[in-house]
């Protein structure tokens, strides 16, 4: 693992890599949070994106949409910071708006 001199200087910066993947997304409101932690020498870090409740006349759906254009920068991005891509998830309880997030790791 390379020696960062400031954990909390590398984070801000993978964090900063990550949100200019999404800034029409940041600046309209808050529907992507991005998150770095460093845990035993290992970064993790997360996109967490915020979908909505649609009701429509004929059914209700839940949606989380991300760009095909948006998931590609971000994969290469992290990829050359260092990280890989390690899960998606998505949980929806049924009173919250649907959420995913998309997690990536550092690994030797």
């Amino acid at each position: 693992m390379t020696n960062h001199t400031n954990n909390d200087e590398y984070a801000a910066y993978i964090q900063s890599i990550m949100e200019s993947v999404f800034p029409k997304i940041l600046d309209d409101e808050p529907t992507v949070k991005c998150n770095v932690q460093d845990i035993d020498d290992e970064y993790f870090a997360t996109v967490e994106i915020t979908g909505e409740k649609v009701v429509g006349e004929h059914a209700n759906y839940n949606s989380v949409y991300v760009h095909g254009f948006q998931m590609e920068e971000l994969l290469n991005k992290m990829q050359d910071a260092g990280f890989h891509f390690n899960s998606a998830k998505q949980f929806t309880r049924t009173d919250a708006n649907p959420k995913m997030d998309l997690l990536f790791v550092t690994r030797e």
